[in-house]
């Protein structure tokens, strides 16, 4: 359950501009993003997605520009913004040595409980309730996929920012996190996504960033 209380936060980039090395990635990039909504960053393979991300977690700086989180720069309330966003990455990001329920043990235990699903109910709907107890390195990428995307059902953030959040997973794991889209924002959350793939929503607002 998202906290009522942010409900009416947005998100904003601000002439955003970044470089690698001496190729410049994108410049003078602007989005908004209000509650209930989606952005979906769009661009060829090296366009700088995953840059644009990490900038809009507060991971990364940009060379230029700025991204405010409820009209204040994130890295002037740096602490405050961490409790409202889940980051999932383009990896996976799952210690292989422990099981699913172990993963996402170390997960829920940074959450308010009131906030989020059981762990056993999080595994059930991942489809993962078989695989509970056998380490992750047994599992098949899209499983390991699904223990990733799992903190999402835990995190009971405000903010979700994902980085190709459909690879390998098959066709019901995609349902299922269209499913959790449209749960999400339809509860105000917001959603920052680079994909390759628009996720087919009936009720969300989305709005293309194309780099």
């Amino acid at each position: 359950m998202l906290n009522s209380s942010n409900l009416q936060a947005k998100l904003s980039g601000v002439n955003l501009s970044q470089v690698l090395g001496a190729r410049e990635l994108f410049s003078n990039l602007m989005f908004e993003l209000q509650t209930g909504e989606i952005l979906l960053v769009r661009g060829a393979n090296g366009c700088g997605k995953t840059s644009l991300l990490r900038i809009i977690c507060g991971l990364a700086l940009p060379e230029s520009g700025t991204v405010f989180w409820d009209n204040k720069n994130i890295h002037e309330q740096p602490s405050e913004y961490r409790t409202i966003l889940t980051y999932v990455g383009h990896r996976a990001g799952v210690k292989l040595d422990l099981t699913p329920e172990e993963n996402l043990q170390l997960v829920a235990v940074n959450q308010a409980p009131e906030n989020r699903l059981s762990i056993e109910t999080t595994l059930d709907q991942l489809g993962l309730k078989k695989q509970t107890h056998l380490q992750c390195r047994y599992l098949s990428q899209g499983q390991l996929r699904r223990v990733a995307l799992g903190r999402l059902w835990l995190s009971g953030t405000l903010l979700w920012v994902l980085d190709e959040p459909f690879t390998a997973l098959d066709d019901n794991g995609i349902t299922d996190m269209e499913t959790l889209l449209e749960a999400h924002t339809r509860q105000g959350g917001m959603v920052v996504m680079a994909s390759h793939r628009v996720p087919l929503l009936r009720d969300a607002t989305i709005t293309e960033l194309v780099l």
